[in-house]
This record gives C-alpha cells, structure tokens and sequence, in this order.
C-alpha cells in the first residue's frame, strides 16, 4: 500500500498524506483538498499506514490520511491530534439472489435487528466493533476465536482434487497486514480478521495448509505475487492492473 505526501508552496509548511487507491477517486483526498483551495503540492511515497503516523509524530508533516480504523487502533501511540475531516466513506450492504421468495422478509428482519443493535450499547455489534476498533482487545471470544469446531463437515472431493491437495502440502498466503477489519497482523504478528475465519474453514473442509507466507508487507507481497511466489490472496480487490497477474474467483 503506498502512501503519498502533499508538500505546498515553500512559503508554506504544511504536508498532506493520502492512500495511493484513494488519490483519483470522487471522494478522494485530491477533491477534497480543491475544495478547501489547496491546489500546490508534491507527491512523495511512503510504503504503509503506520510511517504516515510516524512522520506526523516526528513534526514531518501537519497532517495525515490513514484508514480509519487503523487510526482509531493505533494513534494513542502517537503524538497526534485527531481531526473531524471524513472522505471517502464506504457503504456495507447484504445481497440477495433476485426474486428469491423470502427477500422480504429477511430483509426486514436484517434491518430490525441492526436497528435494535445500534440502539443498545451492550449489544454484539458494539462489541463487534470494539474488537477492531480499540488497541489489543481480541479477546471477546475467548481463547476460541479462531478454532474451527470438530464437526466441521468436510467436503466430497474428486479423486483428481485430492490428488492436487496432495501435492500442494503448503498454498502460501499473502495478506493485507493492515487491512483492519478483514486482515490484519496483530502486535504479536498473529494473522487475525475476517478473512483468516474463512481461511480456516476452507482449510477444514477442504483439507487444505493455507498458511501466510511471512511477515511482510502488502506491497513486497504483490510483488511476490508477480514473481508467483505466493499462491492465494484470500482478500483483494479486482482492478484491470491485478487481472494482468491474478485469477479472480467469484465474488
């Protein structure tokens, strides 16, 4: 993931930070800056989330862009001040098969319940959202986070998959190390988030040894990716420049 930094005029001090995908966008950093009438600047990389904060920390820059719940986790560590300034945002949405008989009411049913949810405090969304959101607290499962239960119903292979499986003993992963919530490496590089929980179900099902190749990265990871020194990306985006190097499964 690459990070630039906005430098203004030299009779100006201040520095902006924004993430490479965000730059373009309609909500990106670069509108917003026009609107509030900046319009110099100099672009210069940085190659992760946590050099953005520390070179706000070092007084190298005034401000700084980072994904919000990676600030959220990780700015008491700094010597930062939190602004209100919010762009990009994203929409989360469930999906429905066309004309299925029941839509309706699990839409309703959907939407109630994360109604209620957000009305109480104490309810499994706000604690949800505490896990990712505040500094090492993975905890609220328990020791059982990540543990698969023993009835996990494997699934029927063909005799020719079976066979591949057993000559792939190891499928090297490559991940989003700051991905928060989906992926991300703990303090104690632990892969943790949404997608391991899928991984370690696919791993259980399906016999496979999905494991992450290394602590590394996103950016030296693509470039393994490139070099087909990792075999998956259990999280990433489709763009036309990926296609030119990846297959994509279904969404």
């Amino acid at each position: 993931m690459h990070f630039r930094v906005f430098t203004p005029p030299k009779d100006h001090t201040t520095y902006y930070i924004y993430i490479e995908y965000q730059y373009g966008s309609e909500n990106g950093i670069v509108p917003l800056l026009e609107k509030f009438g900046i319009v110099n600047y100099e672009l210069v990389e940085l190659d992760n989330y946590e050099q953005v904060l520390e070179i706000l920390h070092d007084k190298k820059a005034d401000a700084g862009v980072v994904n919000r719940i990676f600030g959220n986790r990780f700015q008491n560590r700094y010597d930062i001040q939190r602004t209100d300034i919010i762009f990009n945002p994203v929409e989360l949405r469930f999906a429905f098969p066309n004309h299925a008989p029941k839509n309706q009411l699990l839409i309703s049913r959907i939407d109630d319940h994360l109604a209620r949810m957000k009305q109480d405090p104490s309810s499994y969304l706000f604690k949800l959202i505490n896990i990712y959101f505040q500094e090492n607290n993975y905890d609220f499962f328990g020791d059982n986070v990540l543990v698969l239960s023993d009835t996990v119903e494997p699934i029927d292979l063909t005799d020719e998959e079976k066979k591949w499986i057993k000559a792939h003993p190891v499928i090297r992963l490559g991940i989003d190390p700051e991905f928060i919530p989906f992926e991300f490496m703990t303090d104690k590089k632990e892969y943790m988030g949404i997608a391991k929980d899928y991984v370690c179900l696919l791993n259980a099902r399906l016999g496979l040894n999905m494991q992450v190749a290394g602590n590394r990265s996103w950016t030296q990871f693509v470039e393994m990716a490139k070099k087909k020194k990792i075999d998956v990306f259990p999280c990433v985006g489709i763009t036309q420049e990926r296609k030119k190097y990846l297959l994509f499964s279904q969404p």
